[in-house]
């Protein structure tokens, strides 16, 4: 969200809701960034950055919220949810119904539609395939020709296949809309998988929550047809921090000056023009100083 390592803001542990800690607001967002350079912002999804009014996305540089605040929750209907779990749009409450994942999927197609004449960025943050092990009936029901070791292995691949249907209905409205070509798409996990899943993250050691690759190795694409070219694999260790100044730079937005970023703007990297990045070192850190673990590539 801020292109920075969060220890510089001390930020180093998830708000556990209800909370009232969040991302500290002397920080600046890529939402704010974008805004000012023109672009219409949205968030759809989990938040987790902050409950509190001052904290909310609304307050952080995005013009569109729909999503929830804490940090997971039901993919099905709760009655009278906890406020840091209610559905909201922009600060008013939606009502309990349907599946989440397929909610924000179709939330964020919405928002492309609505904006497609005009600049915008979203932010769409999937809790899937977070616990609970929710599985959607009809995506269980699409899987009874495969065998897994157990039931949660199987929610798991239903959870994720609804994961899956909702990135493909983002990419066929960018289609639809003659979009594709003039969006730059990037994917990424915010962690390895978790033991709580099941996950198996072979050949990778361990799972989220630790610093080893298992935890903190993830998935990352980028996607922009005519720009980046399909189909390379790159193995430059890159980080979550980059997402904010490749965004900027596809935008033509200035980086902020007075908050030095830890992250790289990749496309140099990822359209041909470079094969190494101006950086040699990776850092992470969790539970603070002291007590915590630390980890350096």
């Amino acid at each position: 969200m801020t292109g920075r390592y969060q220890q510089r803001f001390g930020n180093e542990s998830n708000p556990t809701p209800p909370s009232n800690r969040g991302l500290p607001t002397n920080e600046v967002t890529v939402a704010q960034l974008l805004r000012n350079a023109g672009y219409f912002t949205g968030c759809v999804g989990k938040w987790h950055l902050g409950e509190l009014a001052h904290f909310h996305p609304n307050s952080r540089g995005f013009d569109h919220f729909y999503g929830f605040l804490g940090g997971g929750r039901s993919y099905v209907p709760v009655v009278n949810p906890p406020t840091y779990t209610v559905v909201e749009s922009n600060g008013v409450q939606t009502a309990e119904t349907g599946y989440t994942t397929d909610r924000f999927g179709q939330e964020a197609a919405n928002f492309i539609q609505t904006h497609a004449t005009e600049p915008w960025f979203l932010y769409l943050t999937f809790n899937a395939v977070h616990t609970p092990m929710d599985a959607d009936p009809g995506r269980l029901n699409r899987l009874t020709n495969y065998t897994y070791t157990t039931t949660n292995r199987l929610k798991q691949a239903a959870m994720t296949l609804a994961l899956d249907d909702n990135v493909g209905l983002v990419l066929d409205t960018l289609q639809a809309l003659n979009l594709s070509s003039n969006t730059l798409v990037l994917f990424v996990n915010d962690n390895g998988g978790s033991s709580a899943n099941p996950t198996d993250n072979t050949p990778l050691r361990d799972f989220k929550g630790s610093l080893y690759e298992g935890g903190v190795r993830i998935p990352y694409l980028a996607r922009w047809p005519g720009q980046i070219p399909a189909g390379q694999i790159l193995t430059n260790p890159v980080i979550t921090l980059d997402l904010l100044p490749t965004a900027l730079a596809a935008a033509g937005a200035p980086v902020p000056a007075n908050h030095p970023l830890d992250g790289l703007n990749l496309l140099p990297l990822v359209t041909g023009q470079t094969n190494t990045l101006s950086r040699d070192s990776l850092f992470w850190r969790t539970g603070g100083r002291t007590t915590g673990q630390s980890a350096m590539r």
